[in-house]
This record gives C-alpha cells, structure tokens and sequence, in this order.
C-alpha cells in the first residue's frame, strides 16, 4: 500500500489506508485503536485496587488500605490511592517512558513466574513423606573428615539422582533451588555478553567468546542437573511443559528484552523498586499475617464487616472455641498489637472439668464497632456462665437456661 520510506512513524495504518484513498477505513481503524486502548487502560487499572487489599489485607503494605466501605463494599482507600498514583504518574510521565515502565515490570514479573515454576516443581508435597533422609540430617555434628566425606559423596551423588529417587527430597529441592538461581544469574551475564559485547564477539576476540562460552558451559551444565532432580508427582489441572527448558527459556529472552530498555527506564525503575523493599523491610516482614502467626499472635482487623457487631454475633464468637478439645486462649487485641497466650490445658473434655477463658477486646474506635468484652466461666459441670458487655449494657447467661435475654432480642446459645 505504502513504501516503507512513506510510512508514518506514529500512526502507519491509518495514514496507509488515507494514501490510497480510503478516508472511512482510517477513521475506523482510528476509532477502534482508541477503544482497544481505553479497554486495556481500564483492565489494567480495574485489578490493581484488588491487588493492593490483598497485599494490605496480609500485611505486606499498610493494612489501612484494606477497609472495605460498608455501603459500596468495595476497597475505597486502594482504589482512591491506586487512582491517585496513576494519575500522577501520566502528569509527570511521558507516554513512552510509561509504556517502557510496563514493559519492564511485565517481564520482570513473567521472569519471577518462570523462576517460580522451576523451584515449585522440584519441592517436596505436603502430604508425601520424602524417602530420602532430610539434608539437615546428613550434615556432620561434630566436623570430623569422615562424615564431611560423607555429605559431599551423597550431594554428588543426588546431582545426578545417582540412587534413581523417584519423589522429591530435601536435598533434591535444595540442588534444583541453588541450580535454578544459578541458570537465572547465567543468563543474565549471557545477554549482558550479546547485547553490550556484540561487537567484541563479532570480531571473536578471545576473552569474550572465551567468557560467553564459560556462561553457556554452565548454564547447560545446571540446567541438565535439574533435569537429573525427581520432580513433584502431584496432580494438578495444568503443568508447564518441558520443565526446566521453558522457563530456563523465558527468562533467557524476559531478561534480554529488559536489558535492551533505555537506561532512564532502569533508573525509574531502581527507584520504584527501592521504595517497594524498602516498605517490605521496614513494615511489610515485620506486619504480615505470616510474621504474626509464626510468632503465634492474632493480626489486626481492619474491616468493621469482620467484627460482631450483635448480641448474636458475640455469643457465637464466645461459644465457639469451647467446642471440641481445643486450646484455651487469653486474647488481647488493639487494632495494631495482638498477643494470644495457648494454655497448655484443654477445653472441656468431661463434666468433671473447671477451666476459664477469658477474651477481652479494646478496639480502636476509628477502625472498629464499639468496644465489647466477653468472659466466659466454666464453674462446673453444668456449662460454663458468660457475662457480656456491650456499650456499657451487661447481660449474664446462666449454665441452666443457656438463653441471653436483651432488651431487643433472645439468643440461644447452642447445647
């Protein structure tokens, strides 16, 4: 339609059709490219408030940004805060530099998948039992020669599966694990070879085909390591194909595009990953859900739909724990601390039985109800008594009658 010379840089299609007489066509194509990027702004945009409750929600990021408004039910302040950024980023931004920032995070982010897959596949199931001994059980106690000899011969030996295990071990994980980091920083030297080193391959000089070909060495010889790793044998719905050759491949050519980005881009992006860890290192590891159930505590809850806001919803979360053999907990909460104390007794196993739980809660009042507080007594056999405390309103439920009575509504608890 149009030499390549004649075309136009910033709209080529459209400008083709105009050159050969077809004006309507233009406008077509013209129309339904700004409908395709007006649908794909707002894809991009619609999941990201979504994305920041659920980091929020865990912890990862302030957890303030996951409240919920109760008339839209809907992440108010992440999608407030998301539309902010986003706004702020196309005044301050070119359309350019904007779309190399997506680019760069797409295959950064596609890259990380394909590290992931490759680590996942070669870990051990929950719910196998490893036929292998753990690794930590084959490291030398007290540093003797003869059991170092014996650790370095069973790690070679696993390198190439020499024993033919068939299940994922400890050891198995910890070779694909170190192997794959190994092809990832590989590959990366790789393409820093052939995109910055070009010419000097070109004209084969012998240092750089020298350390190109240490680099392709290497990264064949751990790739076939992995290869050598019996693989996770549980079933899902769908498994990445040609495994480690796939992802080894998808972070070859993610890498390669990411290098080849201008060198504002990689500033801009330095900077916007250094303010991301530097969230995660200061109040993200510190505040995430994982954190605070590894030290055994209640996280906080930012979302007044969790709370028991009735009479009804306080007996449940009162009766609840006292059901089956389960642990005594003394909770105490402030919508930023939470501390959870496990008595070492059980709940009520027998009539003969007398134990106490009390769960007191001081929520605070810009993020929560009212503050309430439950104690809940086993006297003796009959059922334990609860007493509870609702803006200044007591009620005292008997072990006899089991039925809380209130101005406006009866509960009955559950036998």
């Amino acid at each position: 339609m149009v030499p390549y010379y004649d075309q136009d840089k910033d709209a080529a299609i459209p400008m083709a059709f105009l050159h050969v007489g077809w004006p309507v066509a233009r406008w077509v194509i013209s129309i339904g490219a700004l409908a395709g990027l007006s649908t794909s702004l707002l894809g991009a945009m619609f999941p990201l408030p979504r994305v920041l409750y659920a980091m929020s929600n865990d912890g990862l990021i302030f957890r303030w940004m996951s409240r919920i408004s109760p008339r839209f039910k809907t992440p108010v302040i992440a999608t407030i805060v998301s539309g902010f950024f986003a706004a702020f980023m196309a005044m301050v931004f070119e359309l350019t530099a904007l779309v190399d920032m997506m680019s760069i995070g797409t295959l950064l982010a596609y890259t990380l998948v394909a590290v992931s897959v490759m680590i996942l596949r070669y870990r051990p199931d929950v719910d196998e039992k490893s036929i292998n001994e753990d690794i930590s059980s084959t490291l030398p106690s007290n540093g003797s020669s003869s059991e170092l000899t014996k650790v370095n011969s069973t790690i070679f030996r696993q390198l190439f599966n020499v024993d033919g295990y068939k299940s994922p071990t400890e050891l198995s994980c910890s070779i694909a694990t170190y192997g794959t980091l190994t092809v990832v920083l590989l590959v990366i030297g790789i393409n820093v070879m052939i995109i910055f080193a070009l010419e000097h391959l070109a004209s084969f000089e012998p240092w750089a085909v020298s350390l190109i070909s240490v680099f392709v060495v290497l990264t064949v010889f751990n790739i076939v390591v992995i290869c050598f790793q019996p693989s996770s044998r549980k079933v899902l719905s769908f498994k990445v194909p040609w495994v480690p050759f796939v992802p080894a491949l998808s972070c070859l050519v993610n890498t390669h595009l990411m290098l080849k980005l201008s060198h504002a881009t990689w500033l801009r992006f330095g900077v916007w990953m250094s303010i991301g860890l530097a969230i995660y290192f200061v109040y993200g590891m510190w505040q995430s859900t994982e954190e605070y159930t590894r030290r055994g505590l209640l996280p906080p809850i930012y979302n007044p739909e969790s709370e028991p806001t009735t009479v009804s919803d306080l007996v449940a979360a009162a009766t609840e724990p006292a059901v089956g053999p389960a642990p005594i907990a003394n909770c105490v909460r402030n919508g930023s601390v939470n501390e959870m104390v496990n008595s070492e007794k059980p709940m009520k196993g027998s009539e003969n039985s007398t134990q106490t739980c009390s769960v007191k809660s001081v929520l605070s009042p810009a993020s929560s109800p009212p503050s309430y507080s439950e104690v809940v007594e086993e006297k003796d056999g009959n059922g334990p008594d609860m007493e509870m405390t609702d803006m200044g309103s007591s009620v005292r439920v008997s072990a006899a009658d089991r039925d809380v009575r209130t101005d406006d509504e009866k509960v009955t608890l559950p036998q």
